[in-house]
């Protein structure tokens, strides 16, 4: 048996294809493993349903429905329950946020002035997974305070 520890596995949801690629590359260069990718809220759902995720990153505004669906049918049915769920939108309202965190988000950061946060997130967590006698840090799962 190997003591080596098992990559970050990342799903991300979103529904711009330059983001997505963004978020993969930078999600692969930090060593982490991304482990599905869907556009829209029902596939992602579906996939979740199977898969382990340690770490949901999800626009809120998708091809076909939004974060919120998909973070209310996780947390409805129990699914990837300790999956670190991140919310980045173009749309950082108050609502938006207090709605996310209300459904299980961890983190909400805004697109055009936060998204390298959720990037650094990612980075900060593969680098501790790969640390000998790793463990989940508790801070990861405490809801953010940017604004």
């Amino acid at each position: 048996m190997s003591n080596v520890p098992k990559a970050l596995q990342v799903y991300i949801i979103e529904d711009s294809p330059i983001l997505l690629s963004l978020f993969v590359a930078e999600t692969q260069a930090a060593g982490a493993v991304v482990i599905g990718s869907s556009d829209d809220a029902q596939r992602a759902i579906a996939e979740l349903s199977h898969l382990q995720p340690d770490l949901i990153l999800t626009d809120i505004a998708l091809t076909s429905g939004t974060a919120f669906d998909v973070l209310r049918a996780l947390q409805a049915g129990g699914l990837a329950r300790t999956a670190i769920k991140v919310v980045i939108t173009n749309y950082a309202t108050t609502e938006y946020r207090e709605e996310s965190f209300r459904l299980g988000a961890s983190h909400f950061f805004d697109k055009s002035t936060e998204g390298w946060l959720a990037i650094d997130l990612i980075k900060q967590m593969a680098a501790a997974r790969r640390s000998p006698g790793a463990s989940a840090d508790p801070e990861w799962r405490e809801p953010n305070n940017h604004h």
